[in-house]
């Protein structure tokens, strides 16, 4: 029975033994013990595999047996003999060492006499300091982007020093760096950088000042002739403002501007001439461009014209202008009586186009044995380019032909529903759009007065001098394009006046609300406020269906057609014309997220069924669905 109990007793310590021995089996203190017991194979603790050291004497540690002897090989080559200290550690001092890469390998002997060798370390010896050059920026140079570049040694530890903060940044494989700051701020900076390679050495510091300008050229709204200026002389040279802070190249303002002459809807000109420039500060303390395009020779007579701003042209640091184009007409017929407004002066212009001996109308402009009101005959008899310029786009399939009369009236003719003919030309109205009188007469015996001369002529009860009363408001009809709107209703009124809902569309309600075509701009225009109807339809016609234009953006335009059928292709190639990351209008892009669901290739919704629920009014006043 003891024998038995005393077995057991060395059993369960046997089995407790083992299972201590187990779980401490990661200890490093039992590995070693096991090892030592066993027969230790050295090994090398430092320096590291890889390492670079900027010493050139190093201290090669490690673990061996206790007391046991290691042999220690630089480069494959004894170089000495150590022992091993009580704990198994050991180490050794090298002599001193070429700069270059070196290895290291310790040996002793087993239990058995054989040898044992450890794992071969390769290290480098580094004295020399790394040198840090920045490549980009070039020193004193203009650059659009917050980064500099740089070489050192691989994987060097760059320390970048700009606008009072430190970074780092380490080097590639192939000593390549490269650091970004978007918080960096425009205009004149210096930067420090300073490397440390891989064994601690420190190189000297590389400096470079730059200017940061990432604000494109912008070309101011202060143009000449006006946009859409009529009667312009024929003598006349064209004239832009561009703000920009860095000084740009004279020689980058030949190709600045360009002049084409429209021969037909399809058919340019361009007009050779000379570019002069000059600068100056404005009272804003912002350094102004002057610009002067010069034609070789006199422009012709009632021929329209169009200015172009290079899109290319940029400012030393590489930003590309915010160009800007605009269309002029120049005077008609100089040897003519101009037959608008001119009667004043001389009744016997009212003949041109009114017949008081033989039209059947009462306003003596039917002539005998027409059938229909329409005033487009008698304005292109003029307006076809001989003693008038031509009416632009007047040949394309789809024509603004709303049959409205002067009289605000259905059933008249197209060009008197936005022009009034009798109209004496000024600046400010140079296209003689539709204008009127207004007096609220707040008359409580009579409240069927008329308060416009659109609802009936002042004359009709007045004196022609009423007109004069402080009383009496002038109101002009406005139709104003991207150059000169600032985005209130007020600016397309010669539009929405018919397109209330009354006579057209109405599109009158989306000029009243919240809209996605609200525009706050990026390259200088007075808009904030809707969109201007002529950012996307032609006034008088177009080869696409709804008057819309054949290129839609201010700049990277992209070509648009449309047929006679409104589908989810063509309205989703009208949006995306626009929203597509590139295109810009105002400055401003707007990207096409393809991952959003509904966006997705081959999707048969229009944007229409998300972005407003019609295409009138995804068009006019988009809103970004929740």
């Amino acid at each position: 029975m003891k024998l038995r109990k005393h077995f057991a007793l060395r059993h369960w310590i046997l089995v407790i033994s083992v299972i201590l021995i187990t779980l401490l089996a990661g200890s490093p203190v039992i590995k070693y013990c096991i090892a030592l017991a066993a027969g230790t194979t050295p090994s090398i603790s430092s320096p590291a595999q890889g390492q670079a050291l900027n010493t050139s004497s190093v201290l090669i540690t490690g673990i061996a047996d206790v007391n046991s002897s290691v042999d220690v090989y630089i480069d494959n080559v004894l170089s000495g003999t150590t022992v091993a200290a009580g704990d198994g550690s050991w180490s050794f001092s090298t002599g001193t060492l070429a700069e270059a890469a070196h290895n290291v390998y310790a040996t002793t002997l087993g239990s058995s006499g054989e040898t044992l060798t450890s794992t071969t370390v390769n290290f480098q010896i580094d004295l020399t300091p790394p040198v840090v050059s920045i490549t980009k920026p070039v020193d004193n140079s203009y650059v659009n982007l917050p980064e500099i570049q740089g070489v050192t040694e691989p994987e060097a530890v760059v320390t970048i020093s700009v606008y009072g903060k430190q970074n780092k940044v380490t080097a590639d494989l192939f000593g390549n760096w490269s650091y970004f700051d978007p918080g960096l701020p425009e205009g004149t900076n210096s930067v420090t950088v300073t490397a440390v390679d891989k064994a601690g050495n420190v190189g000297n510091p590389s400096t470079r000042t730059f200017t940061l300008d990432m604000t494109r050229p912008v070309v101011l709204p202060d143009l000449f002739p006006g946009d859409d200026m009529t009667n312009v002389p024929v003598s006349i040279s064209a004239y832009v403002f561009i703000r920009e802070k860095s000084p740009i190249d004279p020689t980058a303002f030949q190709s600045a501007i360009r002049l084409t002459e429209f021969v037909s809807d399809t058919v340019y000109r361009t007009v050779n001439g000379t570019v002069y420039n000059s600068v100056y500060t404005n009272v804003y303390g912002e350094q102004i461009y002057r610009l002067k395009f010069k034609p070789e020779t006199l422009l012709r007579i009632s021929a329209r014209y169009r200015v172009e701003v290079n899109p290319l042209l940029s400012d030393p640091a590489g930003n590309l202008v915010m160009p800007r184009n605009w269309t002029f007409t120049t005077v008609g017929d100089v040897y003519g009586e101009n037959p608008h407004g001119n009667y004043i002066n001389n009744v016997n212009t009212c003949v041109n186009c009114h017949k008081p001996h033989t039209a059947t109308d009462s306003k003596l402009v039917r002539p005998p044995g027409s059938p229909l009101k329409s005033m487009d005959n008698y304005c292109n008899a003029c307006h076809d380019g001989t003693s008038a310029p031509f009416v632009s786009n007047w040949s394309m399939p789809y024509l603004h032909n709303v049959q409205v009369s002067i009289d605000s009236v259905i059933g008249s003719g197209s060009c008197t529903a936005c022009h009034n003919p009798h109209l004496t030309w000024v600046p400010e109205n140079p296209n003689l759009l539709q204008d009127y009188y207004l007096y609220l007469h707040n008359d409580p015996t009579n409240p069927y007065l008329p308060n416009s001369s659109e609802q009936e002529l002042c004359e009709s009860c007045h004196e022609g001098t009423i007109k004069d009363d402080p009383r009496v408001n002038y109101i002009r009809y406005q139709y104003k394009k991207s150059n000169i709107t600032t985005g209130v209703p007020e600016d397309y009124s010669l539009c929405l006046r018919c397109h209330d809902g009354g006579k057209a569309v109405n599109i009158a309600v989306y000029y009243s609300g919240p809209s996605g075509h609200f525009l706050i701009p990026l390259d200088g225009s007075p808009i904030n406020g809707y969109m201007p109807c002529a950012d996307c339809h032609e006034t008088h016609g177009s080869e696409n269906i709804k008057l819309l234009k054949n290129k839609l953006g201010h700049n990277k335009v992209q070509a648009f057609k449309a047929g006679s059928l409104w589908d989810t292709d063509t309205e989703r190639r009208f949006c995306t014309g626009c929203h597509n990351g590139l295109t810009e209008l105002y400055g401003i892009t707007v990207k096409f997220d393809a991952t959003i669901p509904g966006h997705e290739t081959g999707n048969p919704d229009q944007c229409s069924r998300c972005h407003g629920g019609s295409t009138v009014a995804a068009a006019h006043a988009p809103v970004v669905p929740k």
